[in-house]
């Protein structure tokens, strides 16, 4: 139960933080950071296989 309340106010805190700085980066920052996030994810994905 600990762990889904504590998913559930880090995802509120993230989409947050996106809502309120999205607008001020660049396309291109938007851009590598969504490139940074999608090599995480798939390092990790790598790792459990």
């Amino acid at each position: 139960m600990v762990g889904t309340l504590f998913n559930t106010v880090t995802v509120i805190v993230g989409a947050s933080a996106g809502l309120a700085l999205g607008a001020r980066w660049s396309n291109d920052l938007k851009d590598k950071i969504f490139a940074v996030i999608g090599l995480f994810t798939l390092a990790i994905g790598a790792m459990m296989a």
